[in-house]
């Protein structure tokens, strides 16, 4: 377990350099806040709060919402995307809106995509509704694409409505009408992304949450020899934010007394 490797290590390391990796014997349901880089490799079901990067394997799937720094997909994701730099690489496949300040596809997409750069490589394929600042596309597109400047490789296909200011390159095919730039995304859709904000209220659940951990790291330590101490520390550390009250009294408790029947919480 993370919990126990973080103990043995003799070198202090920022928690934020160190990796948290989710392996193909665990599966995680539920919110998961971290600061860490994370590296999944298994199923996970539930949103993914990540002050890092994610990376999705290509045994992985994600079924959830993802909100981080930077989100590199090999396998497959089923929600909705918010990040800085989103990348969809051959094989991989992601279902849900995505609002992203840059895009690389070549994989799959299906939904609508806000964002300042879209480049759509020549394996990738996107049923999206698209509106950038400026897209690049070698791939497929089905759907409607509004970009203020938009360059069209010779491997390109676009099956529908074309909304653009400026066309430096068009060597692609387009199935459909070109037309003036304008708004083709809702305001929720497009990219508006007050990623600094994002990050910074990400950046608070995080500590909170670290707070409480470094705590129990700490009474952990102090109880190694205690089993059934140990599992209920073990247990605390599933909990979220949302449980700050009851941490902060178990935690409180468990520093003053050392014997399990002072800890009187049930856990689920």
């Amino acid at each position: 377990m993370a919990i126990f490797d973080l103990i043995k290590k003799k070198k202090k390391k920022s928690r934020a350099d160190e990796i948290t990796h989710i392996t193909k014997n665990i599966q995680i349901t539920g919110e998961l806040i971290s600061a860490s880089p994370l590296f999944i490799d298994s199923k996970v079901e539930g949103d993914l709060k990540v002050n890092n990067t994610v990376i999705v394997s290509k045994k992985a799937s994600v079924e959830g919402n993802i909100q981080a720094k930077n989100i590199l997909v090999y396998g497959k994701v089923k929600g909705k995307v918010k990040s800085k730099n989103l990348e969809v690489f051959q094989g991989a496949m992601v279902r849900g809106n995505m609002n992203v300040k840059k895009i690389y596809v070549d994989g799959d997409v299906f939904g609508s995509i806000g964002g300042e750069g879209v480049f759509i490589d020549k394996n990738g394929n996107a049923k999206s509704v698209i509106q950038a600042k400026k897209a690049v596309i070698s791939g497929n597109i089905d759907g409607a694409l509004a970009s203020e400047v938009l360059e069209i490789n010779k491997e390109a296909h676009i099956r529908g409505d074309v909304f653009v200011a400026q066309i430096p390159k068009r060597d692609g095919k387009i199935e459909g009408s070109i037309n003036n730039f304008k708004e083709i995304l809702s305001q929720d859709e497009q990219f508006s992304y007050d990623y600094e904000d994002s990050v910074e209220r990400m950046s608070k659940e995080v500590a909170v949450y670290m707070q409480y951990e470094s705590k129990i790291v700490e009474l952990i330590k102090r109880n190694l020899d205690n089993d059934a101490v140990l599992q209920n520390l073990v247990k605390m550390l599933k909990y979220s934010k949302e449980n700050e009250e009851k941490l902060d009294k178990i935690v409180q408790a468990i520093s003053y007394k050392k014997e399990e029947k002072y800890i009187d919480v049930e856990f689920e």
